[in-house]
């Protein structure tokens, strides 16, 4: 049995309440749509949540796309991530270099607004029922129990902003606003370091 399928099979039975991803994707979307048209930015209809603004040889393109490993687990939630890449051709994943991560696209200041962000959504994961480890074989507990050392460090607030900040965790609607509202703000930001991305 695959890995990801013996997590979703154990976890089954805590994946109650859930926060549909289609649910999430239309929720940043309407927040976003206004920042990104003023940005230059069109969204690509044939992905859940994907902008691509044309140069004069090559497409800028950025996509938030959820936990593809876990998916929403009751009490941990769910994770958006963020790729942003330059290529000759419109597609939903890069074909050259690796994409562009959050902390390759933000300025220091907003890497550091991240982890305040972050701090109470962790606070509010932690405070959650981890009872379900119990449950656990070994090698999952060893897997959750990381999880749960880097959420009593963001908690803190005392994740250094040049640390590897990949991930916008959320619980609920309020959680996936904050994420939405703090990524329209810097969406001239994304936009301008694009560019960079080799292509």
């Amino acid at each position: 049995m695959g890995y990801q399928l013996m997590v979703a099979r154990t976890l089954h039975r805590h994946t109650l309440d859930l926060m549909k991803a289609k649910e999430v994707h239309a929720a940043l979307r309407a927040r976003l749509s206004d920042a990104c048209k003023s940005a230059g930015f069109s969204r690509f209809a044939r992905t859940a949540s994907m902008w691509c603004r044309e140069e004069s040889d090559a497409f800028q393109i950025f996509r938030l796309h959820l936990d593809t490993k876990f998916g929403y687990i009751k009490p941990i939630g769910g994770r958006i991530f963020l790729r942003a890449w330059r290529s000759r051709f419109l597609h939903p994943q890069p074909d050259g270099a690796p994409p562009l991560i959050l902390r390759d696209l933000l300025s220091y200041p907003r890497l550091h607004r991240m982890i305040e962000i972050e701090a109470p959504i962790a606070k509010k994961i932690l405070a959650g029922d981890w009872a379900f480890l119990q449950s656990l074989n070994e090698e999952m507990r060893t897997v959750f129990d990381r999880t749960r050392r880097n959420l009593e460090s963001a908690a803190a607030g005392i994740r250094p902003p040049n640390a590897m900040i990949d991930e916008m965790p959320y619980v609920d609607s309020e959680d996936v606003a904050r994420w939405a509202d703090f990524l329209a703000d810097a969406i001239p930001d994304i936009s301008a370091a694009i560019p960079n991305h080799p292509g």
